[in-house]
């Protein structure tokens, strides 16, 4: 399978898995990683943003449902920038993740984000067919809240990329938590 260039892509959206591609609007902040911006960019240039919109439950694992009912989820993706020229890192792999998504447990897990219908208070199963995180994502939808740093919509990346220039590799990823401990 070959992948576009970027030239090709244009203004559309590209779906790659749950990660978004889209062209930003405007000199937006750059979170994670930090790049250098050029302030002129070529004809083969653009500015592009990847974010992890939202994630629907298609299997649940085995889960001793001792920190909530069912499952609990977070997403998470490696970044890296590297320079196609050069083939050297232009900055350091960094991870970025959500908070974890499922069974808040009438408060006792105040770090986590409600999802799922498992239990009145949230936890993700695929019993239903319609378990999504967040709650209101709809894989069918194009209108999105903006993205944040730590919960869906999930930034992974806003910056220049250049045609033979740079190239952005994002590993996405679904974890589930059996330690709500660890991840508040």
């Amino acid at each position: 399978m070959r992948l576009p260039t970027l030239s090709s892509l244009g203004l559309s959206l590209v779906a790659l898995g749950f990660v978004v591609v889209v062209p930003a609007a405007g000199q937006a902040r750059v979170p994670r990683p930090t790049i250098t911006k050029p302030t002129i960019m070529p004809a083969t240039a653009g500015r592009y943003r990847v974010v992890i919109t939202g994630f629907a439950t298609a299997k649940e694992t085995v889960d001793t449902d001792t920190d909530g009912k069912r499952d609990e989820v977070y997403a998470a993706a490696a970044v890296v920038l590297w320079d196609r020229r050069s083939s050297a890192a232009i900055s350091q792999p960094t991870v970025v993740r959500t908070r974890e998504y499922g069974d808040v447990g009438s408060g006792r897990y105040p770090s986590r984000m409600r999802a799922g219908a498992a239990s009145p208070s949230g936890g993700l199963w695929a019993g239903n067919g319609s378990d999504y995180a967040p709650a209101e994502f709809d894989p069918r939808g194009t209108a999105l809240p903006p993205p944040s740093m730590y919960q869906l919509p999930l930034m992974i990346f806003e910056g220049g990329l250049s045609e033979g220039v740079e190239a952005l590799l994002v590993v996405p990823s679904l974890w589930e938590s059996d330690n709500a401990q660890r991840h508040t």
